[in-house]
């Protein structure tokens, strides 16, 4: 199962949504590279800022392994969208925002307000001058072990492996799941 992905630290909204190609006889009949928000940011702490590769992890907030891999692939979807005259769409990723971010405590939408430096005064949806700063509620997440034919599960022991046990109630195989607990 693969680990779960940390948020990636973005300084700003990219300035567009994409590229369009253009050029071509006939247009490209390929679908459109999607580049991360997290991969765009890369792409432009390294070749527009000129950031090296030490810096740029650290104002992104992951490890330097983590940020070349991010780097490596936007760099081949853009490679793959000028090669083959494809079209590239800038959105998705998980990642955050460096700004402060407000919730309304009336509506209970969610903004940020990243020119400002103070609390703004009134929510831009409804009006409402209940304005508190937004904690973000991460999910808590447990290891268990469940049996593939009866159901069966128990809370997941570090020390034991799950792949060589069998279901205490049928004798089934046990797989190691990730659970998220509802609070």
């Amino acid at each position: 199962m693969p680990r779960h992905k940390n948020l990636r630290k973005l300084a700003q909204v990219p300035v567009i949504k994409g590229l369009r190609a253009y050029g071509l006889k006939t247009p490209s009949q390929k679908p459109a590279v999607f580049l991360h928000l997290e991969e765009y940011e890369a792409i432009k702490l390294c070749d527009y800022d000129q950031k090296n590769h030490a810096e740029a992890c650290a104002l992104m907030l992951v490890s330097r392994p983590t940020f070349t891999r991010i780097y490596a692939a936007a760099r081949k979807k853009i490679a793959i969208a000028l090669a083959e005259g494809r079209d590239i769409v800038i959105e998705g990723g998980k990642v955050f925002m460096d700004s402060n971010w407000f919730v309304c405590q009336s509506c209970k939408s969610t903004f940020n307000n990243p020119l400002l430096l103070e609390t703004p005064a009134d929510c831009p949806l409804c009006g409402n001058d209940d304005i508190a700063a937004y904690q973000p509620v991460r999910p808590q997440r447990r290891m268990v072990c469940r049996c593939k034919r009866c159901g069966h599960q128990h809370d997941h022991q570090k020390t034991e492996d799950c792949r060589y046990s069998t279901c205490p109630d049928c004798d089934g195989e046990l797989t190691q799941l990730e659970e998220t607990i509802s609070t």
